[in-house]
């Protein structure tokens, strides 16, 4: 399994539709699921937008799982919940 930070917290690097891809095909060769830990993807910079991992090809979506919630994007971190996407 392959954690992967989409958007780079804390650098709030958002990756290419590119790399993304590249992750993908390498994960696929290798046998690797991708945990996408996305909880940061409403929080980005200016001029930037979020790819969910699992929206790039079939491939894609049958080989991740991708982990959101709504903590850090309105800032309750009180509310200790998230949630995963994945297809089956």
């Amino acid at each position: 399994m392959f954690l992967f930070p989409s958007p780079h917290n804390p650098g709030g690097m958002v990756w290419s539709r590119e790399t993304l891809e590249k992750i993908s095909h390498y994960c696929q060769q290798a046998g690797v699921i991708i945990l996408s830990d996305e909880v940061h993807s409403d929080l980005t910079l200016p001029g930037k937008q979020h790819l969910p991992f699992f929206t790039l090809d079939d491939a894609a979506g049958s080989q991740s799982i991708v982990l959101t919630s709504v903590s850090k994007t309105f800032n309750t971190a009180a509310i200790q919940g998230g949630d995963s996407h994945y297809k089956e």
